[in-house]
């Protein structure tokens, strides 16, 4: 999709996932978001985006957390979580960030003051607001954001 209209994108298959329960040794099928919830649900932005657990959630289980530009415009902004209890269907959270943001990373940590005692730490390419003229993309700064769990 980013380099062109392969089948593979043409598809729906940009965003693909596969269980592990074993820490990695073995791992399930691989499957597509797009296989099994609508793209008018979650936009797949073509960037790296951040992925991670958090085991003690609740008690059904871990709570899976994905964290992603959330515009369907492709133009990668609307920061935006997800977070999902078994890979297959995801639930929308929150928008953490409106303009434009791209690769990422999350992490879920202890905090004492949040709800639940954990927060989601989100650190992620923010684009220069205005874009500087002559850099490409405009230019990126580093952006964090802080989700209280």
């Amino acid at each position: 999709c980013h380099y062109g209209p392969s089948p593979a994108c043409l598809a729906g298959k940009k965003r693909g996932f596969a269980r592990s329960d074993d820490g990695g040794l073995t791992w399930s099928e691989l499957w597509y978001v797009g296989d099994r919830q609508s793209f008018r649900e979650i936009p797949l932005a073509v960037c790296d985006q951040a992925i991670c657990s958090d085991p003690t959630a609740n008690d059904a289980g871990a709570m899976i957390y994905w964290a992603h530009p959330g515009s369907f415009s492709g133009d990668r902004s609307n920061y935006t979580v997800h977070r999902s209890k078994d890979g297959a269907s995801w639930q929308f959270v929150n928008r953490v960030y409106s303009g434009g943001a791209g690769y990422s990373d999350a992490l879920v940590v202890p905090d004492p003051q949040a709800p639940s005692g954990r927060v989601l730490l989100m650190v992620f390419q923010k684009t220069f607001t205005p874009p500087v003229p002559g850099i490409e993309g405009g230019g990126y700064d580093v952006g964090l954001a802080r989700l209280p769990l």
